[in-house]
């Protein structure tokens, strides 16, 4: 299948324009003259490759003001064959996509002879040239695609005379930004899906028609598990544009799979792809057909700077490079991805099921426990039901040096799902992966042994709940003594001057059974910030962030509200270390806000030196993700 063109090598003498420049001089072609810049405005770039005095064709084209249209151009009396592999490599395009036109046979069959899937044509060929399907392009009449290969050809010649590749790239500067507004800049995600093939990991294409491309992707990215972002890059020699696209699905757990990664072949060698793909936590990603990088390699990518989100340099990344914790389940485990992309280390402590058996740790409850600490009795108990001491640990407490931003979502504590032990008291939050559709109104204490629902289950599974049915008594929601005595444990843990970002249980557009009890739990929840004065502590709703139309059901918002959510931690973050005064104002979020930030948290967040460079790789439940 013949491709659309996207580069155009024009042989002088004889083709773009009429008798040879050493030989009586020549005739210049105003038509083809304005057929290179016609294709520049359709985003198809031109070059040349011919026989000649580069010094006298440079000054030629120069006079007549079309020397800047062509890029990376081969003017020499070496033979064209192996120029023209070269070139192509340079320019960093499929030779499928380029059209050779010469009018030497000879020059033609050298070309195809290096060069095999390269399209050809003579001269003949040029009248017909701009009404050809193949090279229609797309309107660019801002040029931006020829000043994108300007800024590699520049980047290419210096890089030829480097004698050392990795101090090259430090040198350039390459800077990086992520955009998570795709829908703002959708066709040019879709471009890099359908187009881009070298560096596309994944090839799963986009219907053919824009507007199902367009409703199809959207539809993608639309869901709170997913996550998708447009991969700015620039360097010191200019900005490339969006030359990538990633879409990451995130499963419970805090579990990452790329449905979408793929990239302009512009910045081929500058470690892009690898440097994100380290930055995302490695996540899952099943390769499909040849791609020039191998994401498995050892190459340690540091050179790459993070910029902001409009692609900005690194000034803005740097005041928000730290430690982050967040814990719960997939309210907030989209959140992990967008503070991986800026923040030195993020920790996650995510809801898991393990052997059908679902390890709460967004009940408040199970972080009590962690912080608290079990007797070897409450350990014996936990065990017997499939709750183990890993799930309990925590980086909630940690009051080392280095400050750390805590994000806490608690929406299990509204669910019923507590049972007390008949001998010493425990509460434990409990709950069985497959008991129905509704799970959420089965109590696992009433089920008898023959019932079926509970033949899915392991035996591992089915013996955690027959202990549970001897031992427990079903209790429901929490208590206002517990809940109490709960919250003041997580507060009086948080060190001081580390920050806290609750996201409180929704209160608007919940369902009638639920209403009561989450107004009631977060009703505690800001009582208790109030008994804390002296603490960093932040209550925060989804619903305040969401537009209208971005809910998806009572608990799930689309992938936008996440996005904004996490932009407006930052800014609320930064908004707090930065005032000049000790005591805080009151927080308009639900609740009061600290009453102090200390020294050491301005100091670390206003420019600390990052420790390590190298982004920690994701392992599951209480890790880093």
């Amino acid at each position: 299948m013949v491709e659309p063109i996207r580069l155009v090598v024009w042989d002088l003498d004889g083709v773009f324009w009429s008798g040879i420049l050493t030989e009586g001089g020549h005739t210049y072609s105003h038509s083809n003259h304005h057929i290179v810049i016609e294709l520049a405005r359709r985003g198809i770039v031109s070059s040349i490759c011919s026989k000649n005095d580069h010094d006298t064709v440079k000054a030629i084209l120069q006079a007549r003001g079309i020397w800047g249209y062509f890029v990376f151009p081969s003017i020499e009396w070496t033979p064209k064959g192996p120029r023209l592999k070269r070139m192509i490599e340079d320019v960093q395009l499929r030779p499928q996509t380029v059209l050779l036109l010469d009018d030497n046979l000879l020059n033609l069959n050298e070309a195809r002879h290096f060069v095999p899937d390269i399209q050809t044509d003579d001269d003949g060929f040029i009248p017909r040239l701009l009404d050809s399907p193949l090279c229609q392009g797309k309107d660019d009449r801002e040029l931006t695609r020829l000043k994108q290969y300007k800024l590699l050809e520049s980047r290419s010649a210096d890089q030829a005379v480097s004698d050392d590749n990795i101090e090259f790239l430090r040198a350039s500067k390459i800077t990086v930004a992520i955009d998570a507004d795709v829908e703002k800049n959708v066709d040019r995600a879709i471009e890099l899906i359908n187009r881009t093939n070298q560096l596309n990991f994944t090839k799963e294409r986009l219907p053919d028609e824009p507007a199902a491309a367009r409703e199809a992707l959207l539809e993608q990215v639309r869901s709170y598990s997913m996550q998708a972002g447009l991969v700015r890059v620039s360097d010191r020699y200019g900005d490339y544009g969006f030359c990538g696209f990633y879409l990451l699905k995130t499963s419970r757990g805090g579990r990452t799979k790329l449905r979408h990664f793929c990239f302009s072949c512009r910045i081929l060698n500058m470690g892009v792809e690898n440097w994100l793909y380290e930055r995302l936590g490695r996540p899952r990603l099943d390769v499909v057909g040849e791609v020039l990088t191998d994401l498995r390699s050892s190459w340690y990518v540091d050179w790459i700077n993070v910029g902001g989100r409009s692609g900005e340099g690194s000034e803005t990344a740097t005041k928000q490079q730290g430690r982050v914790l967040i814990r719960g389940a997939c309210t907030v485990s989209p959140l992990s991805h967008y503070f991986q992309l800026t923040a030195r280390e993020v920790i996650g402590e995510f809801y898991q099921i393990k052997d059908y058996v679902q390890i709460r740790r967004d009940h408040s409850l199970m972080l009590r426990y962690g912080i608290e600490g079990r007797t070897s009795e409450q350990r014996d108990i936990f065990d017997k039901l499939g709750i183990h001491d890993e799930d309990f640990q925590t980086a909630f407490a940690d009051s080392s040096e280095e400050p750390m931003l805590r994000v806490l979502c608690n929406w299990a504590d509204f669910h019923a799902i507590l049972y007390r032990h008949k001998f010493t008291g425990l509460l434990v939050p409990y709950r069985i992966k497959r008991l129905g559709k509704k799970n959420n109104r089965i109590d696992p204490v009433s089920l008898s042994e023959g019932d079926g629902r509970l033949e899915k289950l392991s035996e591992t599974a089915r013996q955690s709940m027959r202990y549970l049915r001897e031992n427990f008594d079903f209790v429901g929601g929490m208590p206002k003594s517990v809940a109490a005595r709960t919250w003041d444990v997580i507060f009086d843990a948080l060190p001081a001057g580390n920050p806290l970002f609750i996201v409180a249980a929704p209160e608007d557009g919940m369902p009638e059974k639920w209403l009561a009890a989450t107004n009631e739990v977060n009703r505690w929840m800001r009582s208790a910030i109030a008994r804390h004065p002296s603490k960093l502590i932040f209550p925060l709703t989804l619903e305040q962030i969401a537009r209208e139309g971005e809910r998806q059901s009572a608990q799930h918002f689309d992938r936008t509200v996440h996005f904004r959510l996490y932009e407006e931690i930052w800014r609320r973050y930064q908004a707090a270390i930065s005032m000049p005064s000790p005591t805080l104002q009151e927080s308009n979020l639900g609740g009061p806000s600290a009453a102090s930030v200390f020294s050491r948290v301005l100091s670390f967040l206003k420019g600390r030196p990052n420790r390590s460079n190298r982004f920690p790789h994701p392992r599951q439940g209480s890790s880093l993700v």
